[in-house]
Order: C-alpha cells, then structure tokens, then sequence
C-alpha cells in the first residue's frame, strides 16, 4: 500500500494544522467531495487523517484496537487533557497559498465539520523548539523511518499511520531562566552539543529518559513532525507523531505522565502543560483514494 507521501515530506518553513469536528448534522457526502477538491490542488502538500468516529462513518479501515485519546494525570496533578476531535488535515507550503487552501476548506466544511484547533507552525532556530533545544534529534532515519511510522504489510490499515496530536503551551520564561546544565539536565541532552547526557549525568525524569522507552524489548521509535508555534503571549510547541503502532505513543506518555511501574513523571511538565490530545489514523494513500471514490 502506498502511504500519504507528504508524512514524510521536508523543507516548508510554514505550516497549518487543523483540527474539525463534526456537527449533528453532517452530510458525508460534503466531507468526502471537499477532501477530494483539497488533494486536487498542487499548491500546497496535505495530509489527512481521521479520529475513529469519522473513520468508522467513512468505513476507513484501521488498525485492531485503535482508539480515541484518554486523559492522563501524573502524580503530582500534571494533565494531558483529551479533545478529541474528527478530522485532522495538515498543510505544508507558503504562507498565501496555505490561507487560500485553508480557507476553501473550511468553507467547503462549514455545513458539516467545525474548526476546534487551528495552529500555524514554523521553522526557529534551525528545527529547534523554542526552548531552544533541537527537537526530533532521535527521529529514525533511511529506512527506519518508514518502518516506525507505517503499519506493517499484512496487518489492518497497513501502509496508514496512527497519528498523536497535542498542543503544548510552554512557560518558557521559567524554563529559560534556569541555567544552561539545569536546562540540559531537564531535557536530557547538552545544550551545547546537543548530544543526550550518559551515565549519572542523565536524570531518570529527563525528557529523553522518560521517552526512550521499549515495547517487549523494541524501542518506541515514532516519526516526530512537531513545529513550535505562538507569539509572546502564548506560545509552545505542536506534537505530530505518525506510528506503526498506537501503544507506541501511549508507553512513552504513560511514561512522561509517571504512570508507569517506576512512578517517575517527565520534568517537562513542569514548563510545558499539554492542553489538547487525539489520536487519528491516516489510511495509506491507496486506501484513501477507495474510501473517497466510494459512493
């Protein structure tokens, strides 16, 4: 199965993500007809992905087991909220062609589907988060990437990809006044190499520590497409993971949130609350094409 290609696409300084979510009256008739007018247009490079509602109304094909995003609480009353939602499209291109895309769409939307989260995103530092650490440095790479984020052949919804979202709003101004190892110690890797810390040096509620977590003895590797986003009153950073397997988001943040055996949460929560999460599948780019030509 031939997966959506722009998954793994590089090189666009902007982009736009959305979230919808349908109204009591929804014509999936309009759904599919303007999906099908954006993956038409060449202006702009798309994803789409489904919460598991629409997908089941779409008969969208998923994986065995795949479900809607749960809240989490660590110990120490640290939160990963739910909103789930029903459609996620991502944009990535110029900032004009992007609005003109984007505003077709909703329009196209507006009698079934509501915008719930609208983030636009962009590149700071040379792929850095704006804590100033570069992000996704332990993303796989050549042939592992396809590997970590594609269902497998085979298997149902294969050649798709679970997708995890969540908007994380950072206080930055509390993070950046620590010192640059206080810095380090939080994230798990030097500031200024950004090379992760080994040994005594790396704390166990790191964010790398918390993170690099196996499932039966193979590591949770995703395919992270996080962007930072904001202004100076409110800014943070857009979590987009695709995975092969749902549980390989769940461990790592039933890890961060402390709710595994260890009980250890991810120092991040303290300078960064999460205030969004869902889960979405994006069915491979065949199996897209044979749910919207479906009548």
């Amino acid at each position: 199965m031939k997966p959506q290609q722009s998954i793994f696409s590089d090189g666009h300084n902007h982009r736009l993500f959305l979230e919808f979510s349908l109204k009591k009256s929804v014509s999936l008739a309009d759904v599919k007809k303007a999906i099908i007018a954006l993956r038409q247009q060449s202006s702009v490079e798309v994803v789409v992905a489904f919460g598991r509602k629409l997908a089941h109304l779409l008969e969208v094909e998923t994986p065995d087991h795949f479900r809607d995003f749960q809240m989490l609480e660590s110990p120490s009353g640290a939160t990963a909220p739910t909103t789930q939602n029903d459609l996620f499209i991502w944009l990535q291109g110029e900032d004009s062609d992007i609005f003109e895309v984007s505003f077709r769409l909703a329009q196209a939307l507006g009698r079934s589907m509501s915008i719930e989260r609208e983030i636009n995103g962009f590149d700071y530092r040379e792929s850095k988060d704006l804590m100033t650490f570069e992000d996704g440095s332990a993303n796989p790479k050549g042939s592992a990437i396809k590997q970590a984020a594609l269902v497998p052949d085979g298997q149902p919804g294969e050649g798709g990809s679970v997708v995890l979202t969540q908007q994380w709003v950072h206080k930055l101004a509390k993070f950046l006044a620590l010192d640059d190892s206080e810095q380090s110690a939080v994230i798990g890797r030097d500031k200024a190499t950004n090379e992760e810390l080994s040994g005594d040096k790396m704390p166990n509620n790191s964010h790398v520590a918390r993170t690099d977590v196996d499932l039966n003895g193979v590591p949770t590797k995703v395919w992270r497409r996080s962007s930072p986003y904001g202004t100076p009153s409110k800014h943070g950073l857009y979590f987009l993971s695709f995975s092969c397997d749902q549980r390989r988001h769940q461990l790592q943040l039933d890890s961060m949130y402390g709710l595994t055996e260890d009980g250890v949460s991810d120092h991040i929560l303290a300078f960064s609350d999460a205030v969004s999460g869902s889960y979405y599948f994006a069915p491979s780019e065949t199996a897209l094409e044979q749910v919207l030509s479906q009548d």
